[in-house]
């Protein structure tokens, strides 16, 4: 897994365990000022962004743009239906808690063929290095033949379009 989609996925994780507590203050009374203030200060920082633009929503009784976007929905639920905030914030907490473990699902169901793919682009090079180790010399002869330079022309493209292509497709699943 990429560090850029571990960060994602941390922070994901972070903004639903940050949702939870801010339920968990308003369920026992606190405003809701009170309680994303007191949620942002316990959350990290990436979590308490989100917080603060609802304390300041509430603040000030208008719409901001708040993200994520099940945050922004459930703020304007409540804000122009009167959907009580403990309610949608619960959904919005168990929302972003599903996503965050089917992401995770789905990235360790793709470490398989990650790996396979990264193994099977290796072995041309390993094929190589044992050549030249049985004292086959294949590699004089990719660089001085024309049929050598022509099949490792066609070998490396076609091993960088294999590795593009597997890239592509495990990159489409990952929802993050």
């Amino acid at each position: 897994m990429k560090l850029r989609q571990r960060r994602q996925l941390a922070e994901l994780e972070d903004l639903a365990e940050a949702v939870t507590g801010l339920v968990a203050d308003l369920a026992t009374g606190a405003h809701p000022v009170t309680a994303a203030e007191q949620a942002a200060q316990d959350a990290p920082a990436c979590a308490a962004e989100s917080l603060r633009l609802i304390a300041t929503a509430s603040r000030l009784g208008g719409d901001l743009e708040i993200n994520p976007p099940q945050l922004r929905q459930a703020w304007h639920l409540t804000a122009r239906h009167g959907v009580p905030l403990v309610a949608t914030l619960t959904a919005v907490a168990q929302d972003l808690s599903h996503q965050a473990t089917f992401t995770r699902a789905v990235q360790a169901r793709l470490a398989g063929p990650q790996i396979t793919a990264a193994l099977l682009a290796t072995l041309p090079a390993a094929a190589l290095a044992l050549g030249e180790a049985t004292g086959a010399h294949p590699l004089t002869t990719l660089a001085t033949t024309p049929l050598g330079q022509t099949t490792l022309i066609l070998g490396a493209l076609l091993t960088s379009t294999g590795l593009t292509w597997t890239t592509h497709l495990t990159h489409r699943v990952v929802p993050t």
